[in-house]
Parts: C-alpha cells; structure tokens; sequence
C-alpha cells in the first residue's frame, strides 16, 4: 500500500473512532435528557402568553410592566451567560445543570402563586423575584447544554445544535399550547404546577446519567480568535440579526393575547393556538434548515437577508398595516406565519454564516480551531437572549404609544432595515476580501 493510501486509511479509521466514541450510549441518553429538559424550559418561557397579560392587567401591572415581567428571565441569560460559561470549567458541568433545572422548576413553580399576594407592588415585585430566579437557572442550564454539545458531539456541532434549535422551537409551539390549555382546565396555578414539577423530576435522570468529571480547559481560551471574531463588522452584523429575529419571535408576547381577545373574542386555549403559529416554523426549520444548509454547502447570507424581509412584511401584514386592509383573523395569522419563518430562518442561518466567517478569520493554531464552536455557541445565547429580552420589552412600550397595527408595522421596518444592513455589510466584506486576496 502506498503513503497516500495509508495515509486514508487511517484518516478513515480515526473518523470511525471518533463517531464511536460520541455516539456511545452514555453520550446519546446525556444529549436527550438535556433536549427534553431544554424543550420544557423553553416553554415555560412561551407559555404565559395566552393567560398572564389578563392575570397581570387585573393585579394592577400595565402592559408596559408586563413586557419588563417577561424580559427579566432573558436578561439574566444575556448578562450571566458569558460569564458563567467563562467560569464552567471552575465548578464544572452536572453541577450547572442540575443546579441550572433546580432552580427553573422551584422558581417556575412558585409563580404560580402569586395570584395570591396583594395587586399592585408586591404583587409585581414577586412576579420580578421569581422571574428573576428562572433566568438565572436558564443561564445556567442553556450555557452548560450548548458546553455539552460541544464536549460531546464536537464533530457533528452544527447537526446537534439544530436539534438543540429545534427542541427551542418545539418548547416555543407547545408552550402557548400547553399555557392556554392547563389554564382552561385548571386555574391559574395549575400550568405552573405541571410544568415546575416536571423540570424537578427530571433532575434525577441528570443525576444517574450527566458523568461529574468537568469539561476539558485545554482549549479554555483563545483570546485571538475571540478579538477577532468581535472586531469583525460582518460577525457584529450577523449578531445584531440574531438580536431582531429573536425581538421578533417575542415582540408580541404582551399584547397579541389582549387584541385577539379584544378584535376577535377568543378564548385562552384559541389564544394559545393562534400564538403558536411563529413558533412551528422555528420547531421545523431548526430541524431541517441548519443539517440541509450545511450539508449542501448553500451559502446561507443571500437567504438570511431574504428572510429578514420577509419577517418585516409578515409584520405589516399582522397588524394589519392601516393602508393595506381591515383587520381579519386570518390576515393576522397569515401575518404571524411569515413572521415567524423569517425570523426563525434568520436565527438558524446566522449560526451557519457565524461559522464562515470565523473560518475565514482563523489560522491554523489548533487553540483557535477548538474554541471557534464554543465561542460561537456563547455568542449565539447571549444574542438570543437578548433578543428575548428587547422584544417582550420592546412591544408593551410601543403598545403603550402606538394602537396594535402600527406597533406590529414599526418592528417590520426594523427587520426590513436589518436586511438592507446585512446585505450592504455583505457587499462591502465581498470586496474586500476580494481585494485582499488579489
């Protein structure tokens, strides 16, 4: 046998260990507590929509404290999670997770006793504590699961974490649905009840399964590639949109329950259903888009600017804008729809592009190399969350100014400006790296 030869067969034994080794059991059974624990987490982030904006509106919260209500627990996760991922190696991995779920499920399950306190100041002041409580338990359960996928799966990063998206969107569907539903059957505790209770059992399968030993720190820091990664205009533009898409998955969040039951008498359960209906496309795409993009090799930029587009008419056409009809349920929803495939293909997209352009910025230090999906993975929850954080916020403000249709038509020029942004960013780092390479 030649040195080519040999050379191949040995490359192809290695790959052949290397899938063994991240696919063994232990591995498989680790990835899929956390996917079911991730789903459940994301929901109850999703769920309060179709019933707590009434809740609140009769303890004495205004729209406006009702979008800060949600933003709290995003913008524990946009503050906390670098930290905490910077510091994981320190007190290791099963300890934030399973400190990480015990902490969303106490927290979540006492919300659903806060009816019971005074309206007005205590009343808003619990719901703020305990808010506060579930993001700090979601910064660390999201940090230490992305750490996971990357310890775990680091040659398969991008398929898991569009499983991991997909489990986000799934959490997201099911969330108004499960919301709407419990609340129906039950009262106002009982969806806290059912989605806290499940989030503490499931601490004991992390227990059994999760090994102690802490995540390996050979490759901790890169400092290089971290500077330039965010001293790059192109990866700051990809990060803005990851920021706006996700705004515009929860911008909503506090004021479509109150028009729906406004404009179109529904109840909780119908509410539910008709929320949910951004969130299926960000469950679908995060299980095919990011796996077909990245194993066709289509460039995802042209698409992301596409989809920012077509986020921002979806937009205008939910409200609807005042020079285009009158409002109609299924125009809402057929606005809500495109809404929620633009900004969910924008998110998927950019994790894809985000991985382009570190590649382009790195050498061959093996350092550089290892850190890019972690550094990445930090990136994509800290923007994520922030997103999650400005739109709840974002759309109670501009309710407070603005009547419905011109609240949803604003945020649409916003993502239609995005997409003009990323596109002419686009231009200008084409030509220069063309320039360069000449």
């Amino acid at each position: 046998m030649d040195e080519k030869g040999y050379l191949l067969k040995n490359i192809q034994q290695e790959n052949r260990d290397h899938h063994n080794e991240e696919f063994k059991p232990r591995n498989v059974l680790a990835f899929a507590t956390c996917w079911l624990l991730y789903t459940i987490a994301t929901s109850s982030l999703s769920m309060l929509g179709p019933f707590f904006p009434a809740e609140a509106a009769a303890h004495g919260a205004s729209s406006g404290v009702v979008g800060a209500i949600f933003s709290i627990s995003p913008l524990c996760v946009t503050v906390l999670s670098p930290i905490l991922g910077y510091h994981l190696h320190h007190f290791g991995l099963k300890f934030a997770l399973v400190a990480g779920t015990l902490l969303m499920g106490a927290s979540f399950l006492l919300f659903g006793f806060v009816t019971q306190a005074p309206p007005g100041a205590v009343f808003i002041s619990l719901c703020f504590f305990l808010q506060f409580g579930q993001g700090l338990g979601s910064a660390m359960f999201t940090t230490s699961t992305y750490a996971l996928v990357g310890i775990l799966f680091n040659r398969h990063f991008g398929v898991f974490m569009g499983f991991v998206e997909f489990a986000g969107g799934l959490g997201c569907t099911l969330g108004p649905l499960i919301g709407g539903s419990l609340y129906h059957l039950g009262n106002f505790k009982f969806p806290f009840l059912v989605i806290g209770g499940a989030l503490l059992i499931l601490i004991v399968p992390l227990l059994l399964i999760i090994e102690s030993a802490r995540p390996d720190n050979k490759h901790q820091h890169a400092p290089n590639i971290a500077w330039k990664l965010l001293t790059s205009p192109m990866y700051l533009t990809l990060i803005l949109c990851d920021v706006i898409a996700m705004a515009g998955l929860f911008v909503f969040v506090p004021i479509l329950s109150p028009y729906l039951l406004q404009k179109f008498v529904l109840d909780p359960s119908e509410i539910g259903v008709v929320s949910s209906v951004d969130s299926m496309f960000y469950m679908l795409l995060g299980l095919f888009a990011v796996p077909l993009f990245e194993k066709c090799g289509i460039p995802p930029r042209p698409f992301i600017t596409i989809s920012l587009v077509i986020a921002g008419a979806g937009y205008v056409l939910m409200g609807p804008a005042a020079f285009l009809t009158t409002p109609q349920l299924w125009i809402t929803v057929l606005g809500l729809g495109g809404a929620g495939f633009g900004c969910a293909l924008t998110i998927l997209l950019t994790y894809l592009e985000m991985m382009s352009v570190a590649r382009e910025l790195i050498t061959s230090d093996e350092n550089e190399i290892m850190a890019i999906p972690g550094l990445i993975a930090g990136t994509v929850a800290c923007a994520l969350s922030c997103g999650e954080l400005v739109g709840p916020l974002l759309g109670g403000v501009l309710r407070e100014k603005l009547d419905f249709a011109e609240t949803t038509t604003t945020f649409g020029g916003v993502l239609v400006a995005q997409g003009i942004l990323l596109f002419l960013v686009s231009t200008i780092h084409t030509c220069c790296r063309r320039t360069t390479h000449r």
